[in-house]
């Protein structure tokens, strides 16, 4: 039987930040936190306060649905405009945090 684990605040980050296709310098752009910082936090070094987590979820959240809206475009040009296509995105980090990865 897997066993299961809840994902860090630092995996959740990373997580949202691959699937939106973005590099960590421009997270910290987007969110006016330091490179250095967003890199302790994804490799578990150090935990961001509320208001900190808020501006890099909110950022992540932009470029989820940027990334969402693209793939959407791609994926009509390749089956047509007609298609009717749903991609679900979690409401925030929070809900990856709370996701959890099998092992085993």
């Amino acid at each position: 039987m897997a066993k299961t684990r809840q994902l860090t605040q630092g995996e959740a980050v990373r997580l949202m930040r691959e699937r939106a296709n973005i590099r960590l310098v421009d997270l910290a752009k987007m969110t006016g936190l330091s490179q250095g910082l967003l890199s302790l936090v994804e490799n578990g070094e150090h935990v961001l306060p509320a208001d900190s987590l808020k501006r890099v979820d909110a950022a992540l959240k932009k470029a989820l649905k940027e990334r969402m809206a693209e793939e959407e475009h791609a994926a009509k040009n390749l089956i047509g405009e007609d298609a009717k296509i749903s991609i679900a995105m979690p409401a925030s980090s929070a809900q990856f945090v709370n996701m959890t990865v099998g092992k085993g």
